[in-house]
């Protein structure tokens, strides 16, 4: 699992040992993904070389940005009140 992860944050550099304790605490990949990318130092922004010029392509990222945000608030919420969701 923890190579998926990196294979799929190539560009970033992060250390196995955070690949490994998010994996440990979200219990998927998508979901550390997620995690990981949200941590990511830019904040989860794209470069500024990158970012999108037209207010569509922003809505887009932004949306984006939020669903990811929300996922990872709902993770950690359900973690922390060990609830069970299916």
């Amino acid at each position: 699992m923890a190579r998926e992860v990196q294979k799929q944050l190539a560009p970033q550099s992060i250390s196995p040992e955070l690949i490994i304790s998010t994996l440990q605490r979200t219990g998927s990949v998508e979901a550390a993904l997620e995690s990981l990318r949200q941590s990511c130092p830019s904040g989860g922004l794209p470069p500024p070389s990158t970012f999108p010029k037209s207010a569509t392509q922003r809505m887009t990222s932004f949306q984006e940005r939020k669903r990811i945000m929300i996922a990872n608030a709902r993770q950690k919420y359900i973690e922390k009140h060990k609830l069970n969701v299916s």
